[in-house]
């Protein structure tokens, strides 16, 4: 049996002001973004016999914060917020799998059963006063009374998934899996926003989602070094929605609606293995994978009664050729890859600062780029790992004219990360057993913020560190990433514009310096 449990903390330097009076400060509280969290999981696994194998894991998480729900990004003292009240979350997490594996002689039978649940409770200021005084002029006292703008979000999901396959391999070396899979899942999200100066109200929208597919795949031997593969899963799913908005303050009394759709596809893959050598191997395939569309869950026009549409599914054929290397010169493993994505009906979240309304936008797109991984033994106890990614993601149609050409929105051109661990034998409390050490970097270039390419954010990197002890069936670890409190913005958004008409842009700053200890026990 396996059993983990961590603790995590982490602290964005982001600090939130509150105004007693027209440009007075009257307090500043100084750990907005703070964060708790705490997770313990466990496995089991027996063998009730020589043919059968069974394996259950769970596990359970709780998250708390002080989270931001935007920053002013051009604001002369960014990071900062003026909330009131200041926001507050909290979610908690669950999982359980049973797995079960039996051996049937002429091929193994695996049933796969998974359960997930989630659910969080968030109530924050609608309105920061600094985004605020940027769009309106106002001061950031007038837009700070007590239940000004309040909005409450709770939010409940549970999804069940099974799965059923047979795998084998025919005396001619043709390896092959057949199967078929479920899901069932529900969504509920109640959005409650109180203004004493809007019209407003509580909208609840329900997404149940429904998928049974049917899988399968062969790796045919074609000569002693050239192997065929070929994938095929057939899937159809079901949405069905439900909104109601309930209104307040002189907004519209009753809203309903609802819709359902139904998506059949079939997606897979084709392609070649050839052995250069017996710890080198190149591919080349072809896949089909497909995004079914669908609802948001939350309608801002619900108070107009202006229902919602869905946004479509999306479909893309990818291209992909490399070289995998083991064992070069006995210490170094590499891979490498060049791939081509042709998407239809990209599903872009957009935010439109006139309207005030998020959607999904479909728009085609294309990219391509490189990969290369690296791993090098440098010595028994020394290891070291490099990964560099290129990446070009153009927008190449759809029906906005005006975004064609663009950037595919969070696509960086470069990422890259450098890892470094060392072990070696260290005896603790009188005990033998092993301590290691990593250190990592990593980074992610610029990208574009939306379709409209209106904004680029600039790229960062972050060091992270990770230290432990191992002895048999105990592992403790410790880590601190973002270890040098590394400011930098993770996502962002055009909130509207200003008095002068100018743009103005609200953003979500990235983790800052977080610490987590940890410990697992096997027995």
């Amino acid at each position: 049996m396996l059993q983990e449990g961590s603790l995590f903390r982490g602290q964005t330097n982001l600090a939130n002001y509150l105004y007693s009076s027209p440009g007075t400060v009257g307090s500043v509280e100084s750990d907005l973004r703070a964060r708790l969290y705490g997770t313990a999981s466990g496995k089991l696994v027996a063998a009730p016999s020589d043919t059968t194998k069974v394996t259950v894991t769970g596990g359970w998480s709780r998250d708390r914060q002080k989270p931001t729900t935007g920053i002013w990004l051009d604001d002369p003292g960014f990071p900062r917020n003026a909330f009131n009240p200041l926001p507050e979350t909290q979610t908690e997490t669950a999982h359980f799998g049973l797995t079960l594996e039996h051996d049937l002689e002429w091929a193994r039978l695996t049933s796969v059963t998974g359960f997930q649940h989630y659910e969080t409770e968030l109530e924050a200021d609608i309105v920061d006063g600094f985004i605020g005084t940027a769009q309106t002029g106002l001061p950031g006292f007038a837009l700070q009374m007590p239940g000004l703008n309040v909005r409450r979000i709770d939010e409940h999901s549970n999804q069940w998934t099974q799965e059923l396959r047979l795998d084998g391999e025919t005396e001619g070396g043709t390896r092959w899996l057949a199967g078929i899979s479920g899901l069932a899942s529900t969504f509920d999200s109640t959005t409650d926003i109180t203004s004493l100066q809007l019209a407003n109200g509580a909208y609840r929208g329900r997404i149940d989602t429904v998928n049974i597919a049917l899988f399968g795949e062969v790796t045919v031997p074609l000569t002693e070094r050239l192997d065929w593969i070929g994938g095929l899963r057939l899937s159809h799913e079901r949405k069905e929605f439900e909104g109601t908005f309930r209104g307040r303050n002189g907004a519209r009394a009753y809203f309903s609606e609802n819709g359902d759709e139904d998506y059949t596809f079939a997606t897979g893959r084709t392609g070649f293995t050839y052995a250069l050598a017996d710890n080198m191997t190149a591919f080349a395939t072809v896949a089909r994978g497909e995004k079914t569309g669908g609802y948001l869950f939350y309608n801002q026009f619900a108070a107009m009664g202006m229902p919602l549409t869905p946004y479509d599914s999306a479909s893309t054929w990818s291209y992909e050729a490399g070289l995998k290397a083991t064992d070069l010169g006995g210490f170094l493993t590499l891979g490498t890859s060049l791939f081509y994505n042709d998407t239809s009906d990209e599903q872009l979240f957009t935010f439109n600062p006139v309207l005030g309304r998020f959607s999904v936008l479909n728009a085609d797109t294309r990219s391509y780029g490189l990969e290369i991984e690296a791993k090098a033994q440098a010595t028994e106890t020394m290891a070291f790992s490099a990964n560099l990614a290129l990446l070009d993601a153009e927008i190449d149609g759809g029906a906005n004219p005006a975004i064609i050409g663009n950037d595919v929105p969070y696509a960086p051109v470069f990422t890259a990360s450098l890892a470094a661990d060392y072990r070696r034998e260290l005896d603790l409390a009188g005990l033998s057993g092993s301590g290691f050490v990593r250190a990592e970097y990593l980074y992610t270039g610029s990208r574009q913020i939306d379709p409209a390419n209106s904004r680029k954010l600039d790229g960062y990197g972050l060091v992270n560190l990770r230290a432990g002890w191992q002895k048999g069936n105990i592992d403790i670890y410790a880590s601190v990433e973002n270890l040098f409190d590394k400011r930098y913005v993770s996502s962002a958004f055009q909130a509207g514009t200003s008095t002068t008409g100018s743009a103005v842009f609200a953003g979500i700053p990235g983790e800052g310096r977080t610490f987590t200890l940890g410990a697992r026990v096997k027995f």
